[in-house]
């Protein structure tokens, strides 16, 4: 009978379910000869009970009478010779083995099948444990170059006197080793080595390739090579089509931070090693030197932030990065020039009253650094709260008193809270937002009499207070305020405000109006006519604001004493459209310095609505804008791009809101 190779053997006792046997395995029969060791032969384990009689080697050479070499019968194996793994493995089958298995029991079934598949496995690399078993022997008295056939024979299985198990005639030359293994490739991931190759072209057609590999490593620097593993080590299949391929071997005690140096060789039936693989040779990065922290913590203390963390302990962990940002999403700002070697990191560069998030990173060896921990954040307090405003001073004007102050020294003030106490020994805030500056107008109702008391408290950045400033008392004489006059009509129209009203009140009360401007009909807003407008005044137009914009308006009455009235109720108004008549030519002139360009000078619009922009004729004919709209007020306008040659300019009215009006006559000017 032709002998199977290794491969094939393997495949016959393997690929199959461990439950029955396949065709082939049967009667397969191995045998390699080593000339120090003798001829081994190796045969397939039966799927169900081991025979009870054992098996019959039986050996005739060059065609002359039958020999019985052994009965063999598996026994309990000592440790001393299969090792401590090989015997547990055994045992635990043998056992199993001796409790009969109830019919129709799957579990115990599938039990005794995975004990039997792992038995068989360990065999493969154990001589020992396949010859305990009583499925391997050594023939040590078979002459060499002979041709010699064995016969295996199964006595007592399933109940029977004798089966034929295996055959085979085979010369007795000597069996070479397995081939070197090709392709070697080592990959360093998280936490091992990760280890693939090929076995030699031709391997599974040798009777004598590997079966079971046997993987070597050693440092880089040197050394001798160490065992990698001790259970077998085979081959896995082939990937599918666009699969990657699992390794065949992982090495999870490999060095960290070393440069090793791989090599595989295959070992057969025997045990023997063949060649050796050529060198794989792999940096094994520690993975775990890059772990961010797994607790991040802020500490905030009077001007710093302590930011702490905790990592497990790692010596190949160079230190660690501190990164800071006003947003849990960056941009971030590194904090560390260089990695930091403790648990803690102190921030001192921080603005006080500001949240600030932190992340902490690990750095390895070579000074990369791994992923970022999650933010954390905290606020961070000023060493204590701001100085004590000083020097406060009170004006008494018409309709309102005007307080100032100088800041005092210490943390930096976000602002200053303006209190006030009316003669009931409680001090009220006056406003919820802070004064910016240190000044403050206090606007008086018209009837306003008594004494005031003032005072002024510093907020810091963190909202942190001072102590309130030393208490202003300023007395008011009392007054009568003139009547409060009634809007009658106003108008956006033209791109300007007309706005009219009507004095109330006794004849002669009134001595002049102010007006009163707001963006917004809660705001008080701003006076717009410097001085009053004459008592005999029922109307007032305002040039200055923009068109499609929306303006509130009030008016107060001003007396001779100059004692102001309450101000109308707002009156809204929305900017039309202002009327957009051409502008005039512009006046062109040419400068070389300090760059090329031209400029051209005009008068500006009369009124806020309206803007200038500047243009220039193509080579097409067409009006290319050199500028946008140009701000209010300016007088000239630039062209740093003209071209050579002839150049015509002109202006071109728009408004505020977008429309375009009529254009001026245009203007040329030669470019050098």
């Amino acid at each position: 009978m032709r002998p199977l190779t290794s491969l094939a053997v393997l495949l016959a006792l393997c690929a199959a379910p461990p439950a029955r046997a396949t065709s082939g395995a049967r009667d397969a029969l191995l045998v390699l000869v080593d000339p120090a060791k003798g001829v081994l032969i190796r045969w397939a384990m039966p799927a169900g009970p081991l025979p009870s009689g054992g098996f019959r080697l039986d050996r005739s050479l060059d065609g002359g009478p039958a020999v019985t070499l052994a009965t063999l019968r598996a026994a309990q194996p000592e440790v001393a010779v299969v090792g401590e793994q090989g015997a547990a493995i055994a045992r635990k089958y043998l056992a199993l083995l001796a409790a009969p298995v109830p019919p129709g029991d799957r579990k115990k079934r599938e039990e005794l099948d995975r004990a039997r598949f792992a038995v068989e496995l360990q065999s493969y690399t154990d001589l020992a444990l396949a010859r305990a078993l009583g499925i391997a022997f050594i023939d040590t008295t078979a002459p060499a170059g002979a041709a010699a056939r064995y016969t295996v024979t199964a006595l007592g299985l399933d109940g029977k006197a004798e089966v034929a198990w295996a055959a085979g005639t085979f010369t007795l030359k000597p069996s070479p080793t397995p081939a070197a293994p090709v392709a070697l490739q080592a990959t360093s991931v998280r936490g091992e080595v990760e280890l693939t190759w090929d076995a030699a072209p031709g391997e599974a057609d040798r009777p004598s390739g590997a079966v079971t590999y046997q993987v070597l490593r050693r440092l880089a620097s040197g050394g001798e090579p160490q065992p990698v593993g001790k259970a077998p080590v085979f081959l896995r299949a082939g990937a599918g089509p666009g699969q990657p391929r699992r390794p065949d071997l992982r090495d999870p005690g490999a060095p960290t931070e070393q440069r090793l140096v791989y090599v595989v060789r295959g070992l057969d039936f025997f045990g023997r090693p063949g060649a050796t693989s050529a060198p794989a040779e792999v940096f094994h990065l520690d993975y775990a030197a890059n772990d961010p922290p797994r607790r991040v913590t802020i500490a905030s203390e009077p001007g710093l932030l302590r930011v702490g963390w905790e990592a497990q302990p790692n010596p190949h962990t160079a230190g660690f990065l501190v990164r800071r940002s006003l947003t849990a999403d960056g941009p971030w700002d590194l904090l560390t020039g260089k990695p930091v070697q403790g648990r803690t990191f102190a921030d001192a560069t921080g603005q006080p009253g500001s949240a600030y998030y932190f992340q902490v990173a690990a750095v390895n060896p070579r000074g990369e650094a791994g992923e970022w921990s999650p933010p954390v954040v905290a606020e961070l307090r000023a060493e204590g709260p701001p100085g004590v405003p000083a020097g406060l001073t009170a004006e008494r004007l018409t309709g309102k008193i005007v307080l100032r102050w100088t800041p005092g020294a210490g943390a930096p003030a976000r602002g200053f809270r303006i209190e006030r106490e009316a003669g009931d020994k409680i001090f009220a805030i006056l406003r919820d937002d802070l004064a910016v500056e240190p000044r403050f107008e206090d606007l008086l109702p018209a009837d306003a009499y008594g004494v005031l008391t003032y005072r002024v408290v510093a907020v810091g950045l963190d909202g942190q207070v001072s102590a309130p400033s030393a208490a202003l008392a300023v007395p008011l004489p009392l007054t009568r305020a003139p009547s409060r006059p009634e809007v009658t009509g106003i108008s956006g129209a033209a791109g300007r405000v007309r706005l009219e009203w009507r004095a109330t009140g006794e004849r002669g009360e009134a001595a002049g109006f102010l007006v009163l401007r707001a963006i917004g009909k809660t705001d008080e807003g701003s006076v717009i006519t410097p001085t009053p407008l004459r008592a005999e005044a029922s109307s007032f137009v305002d040039e200055q604001v923009e068109a499609g914009s929306t303006y509130f308006y009030r008016v107060v009455t001003v007396d001779s004493a100059g004692n102001r009235s309450l101000p109308t109720f707002a009156a809204a108004v929305r900017v039309g459209e202002p009327a957009l008549p051409p502008p005039p030519p512009p006046r062109l002139r040419y400068q070389a310095t300090p760059y090329p360009r031209v400029v051209a000078e005009f008068e500006p619009p009369g009124g806020a609505s309206v803007r200038w922009r500047l243009e220039r004729r193509d080579a097409a004919g067409r009006w290319i804008a050199v500028t946008g709209a140009i701000p209010a007020g300016s007088r000239a306008a630039l062209d740093a791009h003209a071209p050579r040659g002839r150049a015509a300019y002109r202006l071109t009215a728009t408004a505020t809101n977008g429309v375009v009006g009529g254009s001026s006559a245009p203007v040329e000017i030669e470019v050098p």
